[in-house]
């Protein structure tokens, strides 16, 4: 998934990562509307110049274009990712790895408490919402 927001990422994206400012020209593609008319032409466009280039080599011609996109990983890929961090939990039936929180806070990822057991804080929560005879 490729996501070109505005003029100048069309520009970016047409002579840097495509290579082809020529395109600029061709009235199917001069303005978004024109472009989303245009779409199967330009998509077998993209595909085809994207056809002929590994993962690496489109990660880095985006990644050094600065247009935004999203690739489908394998689950191993997933879990090795660098965004994706686990913590632990306590549960009742022992601890369980869970994706960790994505904020970082003076340097560190804030702590999740314990999972509570069913019905340990049942009684507090009638007392605080029930009412009051």
């Amino acid at each position: 998934l490729i996501a070109i927001q505005n003029e100048r990422e069309w520009a970016v994206f047409r002579d840097e990562v495509l290579g082809d400012p020529a395109m600029a020209a061709d009235p199917r593609f001069t303005s978004n509307n024109d472009r989303v008319k245009n779409r199967p032409a330009l998509d077998g466009l993209v595909q085809e110049f994207f056809g002929k280039k590994s993962v690496a080599e489109m990660i880095e011609l985006l990644d050094r274009s600065r247009i935004a996109y999203g690739r489908v990983s394998t689950m191993a890929e997933l879990q090795s990712h660098r965004s994706l961090a686990t913590t632990d939990v306590e549960t009742p039936a022992g601890p369980v790895a869970l994706i960790a929180p994505t904020a970082i806070v003076d340097g560190k990822r804030p702590e999740l408490g314990r999972v509570p057991s069913i019905g340990e804080h049942s009684e507090a929560i009638r007392a605080e919402f029930a009412p009051k005879l």
